[in-house]
């Protein structure tokens, strides 16, 4: 908690010394340091900052909370779409799981309308696209990415491509186009689509009877 934490606690006071102006991004080329990455594992977190305060005292505990509160603001502004929509989801299903669920709901929405106008109109913009995805590149190439995994399942629905699907040759068959509209390969950023991609179409019915059973 404290390993991933310091990058929200340290995310949360830059976002409130620069308003919110600039991406938070994580720790340099690792797992975590794109802005979807970074954005993602605070999600995680948060219910495991909650969760461990409650068990602490003292200072750890108090660090804990502040943890938990200045994680949210970097989570918005990674600029990551996906993670400003599921920000809110994780923080309903914790609020759901305990026992002052009406108080902490119109605490958060009281905080929400507080923070509105101080959020810059940058971020509005990139939320924005969410609605118009169709003119927007990044969302595009999502989509057309998703296009190749399923035609790469299809192709080998047993087996699928393997770990190392996404590799340049494995575009130049299933999807050329992609190659030609964007000039790389990209992340699919879809749990499912990569899984079925790399392991097929068992594999995809085995990963999601584990999501669904626990």
């Amino acid at each position: 908690a404290f390993s991933l934490g310091f990058y929200g606690f340290k995310g949360g006071i830059f976002s409130f010394m620069t308003g919110g102006e600039y991406l938070v991004w994580g720790p340099g080329s690792s797992v975590n340091g794109a802005n979807n990455s970074i954005g993602l594992a605070l999600n995680m977190c948060l219910p495991v900052f909650w969760y461990l305060a409650k068990q602490e005292k003292g200072l750890v505990k108090k660090a804990l909370q502040a943890t938990f509160f200045l994680s949210m603001p970097p989570i918005l502004f990674t600029y990551s779409r996906a993670s400003a929509l599921t920000s809110p989801i994780v923080l309903l299903a914790m609020l759901f799981k305990g026992r002052h669920r009406f108080t902490g709901i119109a605490v958060i929405l009281i905080g929400v309308t507080l923070a509105i106008p101080f959020v810059p109109d940058r971020w509005w913009s990139r939320q924005q696209t969410t609605l118009e995805y169709e003119a927007d590149t990044s969302a595009m190439s999502r989509i057309d990415n998703w296009k190749f995994c399923w035609r790469l399942a299809v192709d080998r629905p047993l087996t699928g491509g393997g770990f190392e699907f996404s590799g340049r040759e494995t575009f130049f068959k299933y999807a050329p186009e992609f190659l030609m509209t964007y000039g790389k390969e990209f992340n699919s950023h879809n749990v499912f689509f990569s899984v079925l991609a790399a392991h097929g179409f068992p594999g995809l019915f085995f990963f999601s009877g584990m999501l669904l059973s626990t």
